[in-house]
């Protein structure tokens, strides 16, 4: 476990935000103007549960330690997307764990499936038919990054649950098709009726 470091906070002459951590923005502002936070001491907001708290993954200090610095220098626009939910992902010899969002909460709306065919175990939490959370534990590591797409962007997994709970699913490929199928469906409904017909089916 970490600790973060809260002495800049508790001794700043202007009062800054700080629980579990400083507190951030997606830009990794702090309460105090041109103070910036990254790395194990920010506390950013976890999307799913409305609280604030750090990330102490090294993946989650490079890349705010990056945005942090283009803030610095006035550069916002690499600062446009949000962090999105957390994730954690590691190895041991051949064994390896991956966690995106919040598999393990105990949220009464939340539907929960576990695996543990192929020597491995693999737990999804489910709100309606999205993803909140997946966990994997085995001999085999899922594309971890397209995992938390698929929970930051919000796409439906209700015709893939089964793959995605034995491990086999594709994530990278889902994520692209289904924005194959949202841009076809945006151009769909802009176009007079007479040319919708006339749009080709397959990938864009």
């Amino acid at each position: 476990g970490t600790q973060p470091a809260e002495s800049l906070a508790n001794y700043s002459t202007v009062p800054m935000k700080h629980e579990h951590g400083i507190i951030v923005d997606d830009k990794l502002r702090t309460s105090v103007r041109d103070i910036f936070a990254a790395g194990d001491v920010a506390a950013l907001k976890n999307p799913q549960t409305g609280r604030y708290e750090p990330r102490a993954q090294w993946y989650a200090a490079v890349s705010q330690g990056r945005i942090a610095g283009a803030m610095m220098v006035g550069h916002d626009e690499l600062a446009r997307q949000p962090f999105g939910v957390h994730w954690h992902a590691t190895h041991l010899g051949e064994l390896y764990m991956l966690t995106v969002g919040e598999p393990l909460s105990k949220d009464g709306n939340l539907t929960t499936l576990t695996d543990t065919s192929q020597g491995a175990y693999r737990r999804v939490t489910i709100m309606n038919d999205r993803l909140a959370g997946y966990l994997s534990l085995g001999t085999a590591q899922p594309d971890s990054l397209a995992i938390k797409r698929i929970i930051d962007e919000g796409h439906s997994i209700r015709d893939v649950v089964k793959p995605l709970l034995k491990g086999q699913l594709d994530a990278r490929d889902y994520i692209s098709r289904q924005r194959s199928h949202a841009t076809r469906s945006m151009l769909t409904q802009k176009l007079p009726p007479l040319l919708r017909g006339r749009i080709k089916s397959g990938p864009l």
